[in-house]
């Protein structure tokens, strides 16, 4: 990091004509509104930390507010719950709105110079092990379960269909439900691909929160490159249990058949054609044909995308009947940034090895989050 006479001198040419206003202004005229290029806190840091310039908290939902005046005109640079922020005047006349503009940009170019400094200090904390883990989890599994919603409800769908029907009379009835039968399955499969890509992308973020929780062997930067099985046996020993073993098994043959063959662009030695006299581009091996989703038609089959939601339903189920890892999934659950280090990281830990249950610890902070946030 440079020190604060440096960050003077680095900040004072970008800001040049920028004056602080001394005391807060009347600003009555919004004229932009939710700018987040850059963030809030990155605004923030230009404005106060290179700049200079005064900052003050006397607004509900507002985290700062910093009062400036340029070429003549007093503007008004507000947060709005550390998310976006905000340039006021006192009009909005031509000459306003163009030096609104100017404004912005010159925070801008200040919040690239800053971004320079903050990754400096972070590439130090980096190799450190001093860093949290952003936890999309929920995001992840909120859109895996859409998925999963579109293959039960197609699926009693199809029950419902079939049960319904009749002998056919015509040939064109018969056709008529052979190729709603294709469009049904064809509908299963899709949303196939979809949740079983999202449900591994999942296990990585869980992988993270065991990692942090559990008992380390390695630094952070190296289990990430891990592959995925030795990830898996880092955090969850197959060994410990016959029934992890099994589910073990069973994921990673679901990972290397479909979601990595489809989601690596079902490439492999199945994708490799050669010409055979009077049969034209054929795999190598004939029995491709048969076993290798790259020549089936919807690629998953309806049975395999069922097996795929009922195995990751029975391994969320063996997690949640099975300690430490039921906290770490429910960790996981709630969002929380993932901490490598420090006090949370403590008690985190504590929370989940003490006599409390870990669900309500996690509700009493996310509700503690929740009001915090409120207050700004």
């Amino acid at each position: 990091m440079i020190g604060e006479s440096e960050v003077v001198r680095y900040f004072a040419g970008i800001f040049h004509g920028v004056e602080d206003a001394g005391d807060p202004v009347s600003c009555r005229v919004r004229l932009e509104d939710g700018i987040i290029d850059p963030p809030s806190y990155m605004a923030k840091m230009a404005l106060v930390l290179g700049g200079r310039f005064k900052w003050y908290k006397s607004h509900e939902k507002s985290g700062w507010q910093v009062y400036v005046r340029y070429k003549g005109i007093s503007y008004s640079l507000e947060d709005w719950k550390n998310y976006s922020w905000s340039i006021s005047a006192e009009t909005g006349d031509a000459e306003t709105v163009l030096g609104a503009s100017e404004l912005k940009k010159k925070i801008a170019g200040a919040a690239k110079r800053m971004g320079r400094i903050v990754a400096e200090y972070g590439s130090q904390r980096l190799r450190s092990g001093q860093f949290f883990i952003l936890n999309n989890y929920p995001k992840i599994r909120n859109a895996c379960y859409h998925f999963r919603y579109h293959i039960q409800s197609e699926q009693e769908s199809r029950k419902k269909r079939e049960a319904s029907y009749r002998k056919p009379k015509a040939v064109e009835k018969l056709v008529d439900r052979l190729n709603e039968s294709i469009a049904s399955d064809t509908r299963i499969a899709v949303a196939g691909y979809a949740m079983v890509g999202l449900y591994f992308s999942s296990l990585e973020v869980l992988f993270d929160v065991m990692f942090a929780f559990g008992e380390r062997q390695t630094e952070y930067v190296t289990f990430r490159r891990l592959s995925w099985a030795k990830r898996f046996k880092t955090v969850l020993p197959p060994s410990s249990t016959p029934e992890l073993a099994r589910l073990y098994q069973r994921l990673l043959a679901l990972k290397q058949n479909y979601r990595d063959t489809i989601f690596h662009g079902l490439g492999g030695d199945e994708s490799l054609l050669i010409p055979l006299p009077g049969a034209g581009l054929v795999p190598i091996s004939y029995e491709t044909l048969t076993r290798s989703i790259h020549f089936r038609p919807t690629m998953m089959d309806v049975e395999f995308a069922l097996e795929a939601l009922h195995l990751s339903d029975e391994f969320d189920a063996w997690l949640e009947s099975t300690t430490p890892y039921s906290h770490h999934l429910e960790f996981a659950r709630f969002g929380f940034p993932i901490p490598l280090y420090g006090e949370r990281l403590d008690e985190v830990k504590d929370a989940m090895a003490g006599p409390r249950d870990f669900t309500e610890w996690l509700e009493e902070q996310a509700t503690i989050e929740d009001y915090l946030r409120e207050q700004y």
